[in-house]
């Protein structure tokens, strides 16, 4: 059900207008159709689940999101069988990959991943660097959910380890700010359901995710560093679950 007090039904409306928005600027209307399949198949796979589960289908926000994200990321003009692939990818995995009942991968970021592994898949990030327009949002959303921790400690140490390589070069530690992909960070990063819930277990989280983002990245792997640290990040939340503050 979707009720516009809700922070996922806000978070649609957002990805709506934004996804509006880039395929206006850039003339793209295999990215409207993108938008549609991705969506549409997200929702399908969803209700497919709930029916062999046997509990009453409904459209779920998540999956509507999941969508979203997934059209976003890959962009239009591809293959329009990678926009029905990867959404089943991404809602099986929260299905079928779970612990204590709940799934354990952000659905979109596996299902992006492990397609890139398995297709010739090109991720094209749509937006991702149009700070002006994610930061305000993205920083409503974080507030709203409660990962401001999470958020800082993940631009910390890309600052600290990333910038500090770069001052030690004579450069402008800033120049982090400028290739930071703000899609991934103020919409995937921070997904509530498969990140952690105390204060501690969510600046640990931040800390692995931005550390591995420079670990993947100085190994030369030719998958996508952030939502593969995303990844890595998601199996530690059980544990960082546990992380409380003890006097």
């Amino acid at each position: 059900m979707f009720i516009f007090k809700s922070i996922k039904t806000q978070l649609i409306l957002f990805l709506i207008v934004f996804s509006v928005y880039l395929g206006i600027i850039n003339h793209d209307i295999s990215f409207f159709q993108a938008v549609s399949f991705s969506v549409f198949f997200a929702v399908l796979y969803e209700l497919c689940f709930y029916v062999l589960k046997r509990r009453n289908p409904v459209i779920l926000e998540s999956a509507v999101i999941t969508g979203l994200i997934i059209a976003l990321v890959l962009g239009g003009g591809q293959n329009w069988r990678y926009y029905i692939v990867v959404p089943f990818l991404a809602i099986t995995s929260k299905h079928v990959i779970r612990i204590k009942n709940c799934h354990i991968f952000n659905p979109a970021a596996f299902g992006l991943l492990l397609a890139t592994i398995l297709l010739p898949i090109r991720l094209q990030w749509l937006g991702t660097y149009q700070w002006y327009i994610l930061l305000p949002f993205g920083l409503y959303f974080i507030y709203k959910i409660r990962k401001l921790e999470l958020l800082i400690s993940y631009l910390a140490v890309l600052l600290i380890v990333w910038g500090g390589q770069v001052l030690s070069q004579g450069g402008n530690p800033m120049i982090v700010f400028g290739f930071l992909s703000y899609f991934f960070v103020f919409i995937m990063l921070i997904e509530p359901k498969t990140t952690p819930i105390t204060k501690f277990g969510k600046i640990g989280f931040g800390a692995v995710a931005g550390l591995f983002v420079l670990v993947l990245t100085q190994a030369g792997l030719t998958i996508d560093v952030e939502l593969g640290s995303l990844l890595i990040a998601n199996t530690c939340v059980p544990l960082l679950n546990k992380l409380k503050y003890r006097k």
